[in-house]
């Protein structure tokens, strides 16, 4: 037999547990704890706080719903079908003017390459416009200038074409009359 159990088999009436008494325990351990002050803060909202609180919250909510509105406004003008209808419809002229003075043979290479070196100049302006009217900075007036620049590039090219129709016909002349 080992001593251990030999040990156990000895001591076995004092070894059966014994409730231990609760409350001698804690004192026991309580004590030789150190003593610590205990002071609980007590934090005081005044109702003057508490009003200017949510006023900023009521603030920051109506902004929040202004701008949001502001927005949807900006995005919805931009998708304006008939905004659509007038920038297609001039697209459309200044390409076929654009497809005759590239299908014109009376002018050189040179001449047309030279001409198209400003119509390319308004095209990057409708460009910058057409980014301007997505920020939403003063529409009609982007617009405007956005109308104003295609009928531009369609007077130059018309009056190119028509210089070229003139030329034409004082040469067809020519050859009539000779």
């Amino acid at each position: 037999m080992d001593p251990l159990e030999k040990f156990i088999r000895e001591n076995k009436e004092e070894l059966k547990h014994k409730h231990p008494d609760k409350e001698n325990l804690w004192n026991k351990i309580s004590g030789d704890l150190p003593e610590e002050k205990k002071e609980s803060k007590v934090v005081s909202i005044s109702y003057r706080f508490l009003a200017r609180a949510a006023a900023l919250l009521l603030v920051c909510g109506l902004a929040t719903i202004i701008l949001w509105n502001t927005n949807s406004a900006k995005q919805e003008f931009v998708m304006d079908p008939q905004f659509i209808e007038i920038n297609t419809h001039y697209a459309q002229l200044v390409n076929a003017q654009k497809d005759k003075l590239e299908n014109n043979t009376s002018l050189s290479k040179a001449e047309k390459e030279e001409f198209m070196v400003y119509i390319n100049d308004l095209e990057k302006e409708s460009t910058n416009l057409e980014k301007e009217l997505g920020k939403n900075l003063n529409n009609e007036l982007v617009i405007e200038a956005m109308i104003k620049n295609y009928k531009e590039r369609m007077r130059l090219m018309e009056q190119l074409l028509n210089r070229v129709e003139k030329i034409n016909k004082k040469e067809n002349e020519k050859n009539i009359n000779i």
